[in-house]
């Protein structure tokens, strides 16, 4: 089903391209658009995004796993790609005029960080060479891919099992804004209650056991609430520059194929994503097959941190004075005097939020009535 569904997106009149990332899932899209080629006499375009210095200096968090560049380069010489990785330096990153178009790209003050640059000035290189890529999106909502789908103690938690596992409750009670507006909005409450009715609408087997449906819930939470911001993230930074980006794993019948198959065929292995790792395993080189799940790439470099750390300080200081109505001015201060090595990736990204709004007030100069 998956070889049919890129070969249907692969027909283009215009230069097309594959993300790749080195993980299973756009390795995939682009063993099978890889081989498609060669059988019409020609090589997939691939990309992959990457940091200077990223690889030497990384170091493994819960976030990031692994660097891509190394299985980036497995991937693209087993499958014999016309590769470029883009690499990022920490001016381009930390650039405001970048931050300015991301954000003006997503039309609301809700980014993340530093991965929205990344994503942009990625997009932006792609299409100096290609007007439609695609993508390996989804696959880890439909498939099981990310490490809490099989924790138990998150999976049965009244929480979004993806913001309960990165941040816990602090997630939940948005501790960067003002103590007065946090009160008023009640978000615990909203974030439960949105909980409950999200469940609600999960679609049960009626021979489910309670761990099996708790399993058979998580794809359908990710697919109707987490992948939506995904993808209207992804949707609005490629077209900010003339790309259009494809997403094979989210065609919907490979969506209801994905929801019918129960937990013990998606571990068969032992491992995450059992089924679709056996189903692409000819395309890929034994290094990816190998890999454990890592999420997009965030900077972990210092000096990224710093320049955002500036940027902030100076917005606190000489800032649009709406700001401390949207965010707690002393918190975000702390966090931006820190020690860089000190600051944790959610406290980066509540800083980096204080750095959008700035920016979207600016754009949009919105009157503010939080009475």
């Amino acid at each position: 089903m998956l070889e049919e569904i890129v070969d249907e997106q692969l027909v283009s009149d215009v230069p097309l391209c594959t993300l790749l990332s080195g993980g299973l899932d756009s390795s995939a899209i682009t063993g099978i658009a890889a081989e498609r080629g060669r059988a019409h006499g020609e090589d997939v375009r691939s990309f992959a995004v990457d940091f200077l210095g990223h690889t030497e200096n990384f170091r493994a968090d819960r976030h990031n796993t692994s660097a891509d560049a190394p299985f980036v380069a497995d991937a693209a010489a087993h499958m014999r790609t016309d590769h470029r990785d883009v690499v990022l330096d920490p001016s381009a990153l930390s650039d405001p005029a970048v931050r300015r178009a991301a954000v003006r790209a997503r039309d609301m003050p809700v980014g993340m960080g530093d991965m929205d640059m990344s994503l942009y000035l990625l997009f932006s290189a792609v299409r100096e060479r290609s007007t439609v890529a695609l993508s390996g999106e989804g696959a880890d909502e439909l498939f099981g891919g990310y490490w809490w789908f099989h924790d138990d103690a998150i999976t049965a938690a009244p929480a979004f099992p993806w913001l309960h596992a990165t941040m816990g409750q602090a997630r939940q009670e948005r501790p960067y804004g003002p103590p007065d507006l946090v009160a008023a909005l009640d978000i615990p409450g909203f974030a439960e209650q949105t909980f409950h009715d999200a469940v609600a609408a999960a679609p049960v087997h009626p021979d489910d056991t309670e761990v099996d449906r708790r399993w058979r819930q998580q794809p359908h939470l990710h697919m109707t609430y987490n992948m939506t911001s995904l993808l209207d993230r992804k949707d609005r930074m490629s077209m900010a520059v003339g790309l259009e980006v494809r997403v094979p794993f989210c065609d919907h019948r490979l969506a209801q194929l994905a929801y019918d198959i129960p937990r013990a065929l998606h571990t068969a292995d032992g491992r995450e994503k059992s089924v679709l790792r056996a189903a692409v395993g000819r395309y890929l080189p034994a290094s990816i097959t190998a890999r454990t799940k890592s999420p997009y790439p965030r900077s972990q470099d210092r000096g990224y941190v710093l320049k955002v750390q500036d940027q902030v300080r100076e917005a606190l200081d000489t800032g649009d004075p709406r700001l401390g109505e949207l965010i707690h001015r002393g918190l975000a201060g702390s966090v931006a005097t820190r020690p860089a090595d000190e600051i944790d990736p959610g406290s980066r990204m509540a800083i980096e939020r204080l750095l959008d709004f700035q920016i979207w007030l600016d754009q949009h100069d919105p009157v503010l009535d939080l009475v």
